[in-house]
């Protein structure tokens, strides 16, 4: 009897367009690394977002302030120095975004000596200007050329003497106001206006015992106290040099 070998089984033929079982579970468990992966970046962001949120980054701070000085930086970009009236934000130094563009709401707003509602967002490494509006301007060509003299050296040693961030007394936003709508209702205002506004600052931060020193003397040891003792120079010596600073930004 004649033995023949085995007959070898044929492999099976893939139609087209089908993928092997191998190849899919290969596929799937890929798929459901990525999927598990995402989730977890998901999760990961949602929990810096909460955190962040719990520090405050992502708060609005809505106030009142008067806009000191503004820098612009780049072609359409501005940092904006404010004087707020919320005691635990005092002066502060925001990034506004287009604020110098032609089509930028806030505009009107970031002019120097403009008071209005002013809303603050604390970014990663500093504040940003989300939102600006006007209440009252009180431009450099409103106020007379003989206050700017006045208003020029004071605006220049707030900028000095206030920290970048933390707790202000009301009394000095007070008395920053006061002395700019008087410069701006007056036609010239007297050199002991700004001595009296200097005073009462260096009152309301603790360099003074008295709002009404006799002597400028005691404002400039005030000063010396304060770690600006330059600036006798530009508050009665020459007032001009700071004027141009406030005027344009510089």
């Amino acid at each position: 009897m004649l033995c023949l070998p085995p007959r070898r089984k044929r492999k099976a033929r893939l139609r087209r367009g089908a993928i092997p079982s191998r190849v899919q579970s290969v596929r799937a468990s890929s798929t459901s690394r990525k999927m598990s992966l995402l989730r977890s970046v998901t999760r990961l962001c949602a929990w810096l977002l909460s955190r962040r949120r719990e520090a405050g980054m992502y708060h609005i701070y809505h106030t009142r302030g008067l806009v000191i000085e503004r820098v612009q930086r780049g072609e359409q970009d501005l940092v904006v120095s404010i004087l707020t009236d919320d005691p635990m934000l005092g002066l502060v130094r925001a990034w506004a975004t287009s604020g110098a563009s032609a089509f930028s709401r806030m505009r009107a707003a970031l002019e120097p000596l403009t008071e209005g509602q002013y809303a603050f967002v604390r970014g990663r490494f500093q504040w940003r200007l989300i939102g600006a509006q006007a209440k009252r301007w009180l431009a450099p060509q409103v106020v007379c050329r003989a206050n700017h003299r006045i208003v020029g050296p004071f605006a220049r040693f707030l900028m000095e003497i206030m920290p970048s961030e933390g707790m202000v007394p009301p009394e000095v936003v007070h008395t920053a106001r006061d002395l700019v709508v008087s410069a701006a209702r007056a036609n010239a205002l007297p050199l002991e206006a700004l001595h009296q506004a200097v005073a009462r600052v260096l009152h309301a931060l603790g360099y003074l015992p008295s709002p009404r020193p006799a002597r400028q003397e005691q404002v400039a040891s005030a000063l010396w106290a304060a770690g600006i003792p330059h600036a006798v120079y530009y508050l009665y010596g020459r007032p001009a040099t700071a004027k141009r600073q406030f005027v344009f930004g510089s």
